[in-house]
């Protein structure tokens, strides 16, 4: 699997290998593309305070995730089953 990564023909310059030009590196930073993706979503201003709304609702999710997964009985009952 790693050989095809190598060979595949990738046409974005920051995907490859800088040295030759094919194949992809093993590493890409996505911080260009995906920084501040949840610190943008759903920003809303109140008095002069901006609310990333996108950022806490995901924080949210996966508050309730945790929740759900060590408190609720139901998940008690089925992992104790293990």
């Amino acid at each position: 699997m790693n050989f095809f990564w190598t060979l595949v023909p990738f046409s974005n310059r920051q995907m490859l290998y800088p040295i030759g030009g094919k194949g992809t590196r093993p590493r890409i930073g996505l911080r260009p593309y995906f920084a501040g993706v949840l610190d943008q979503l759903w920003v809303i201003e109140i008095g002069g305070v901006k609310l990333p709304l996108g950022l806490f609702f995901v924080l949210w999710i996966v508050c309730n995730h945790h929740y759900m997964y060590f408190e609720i009985s139901l998940w008690k009952r089925f992992n104790s089953h293990r």
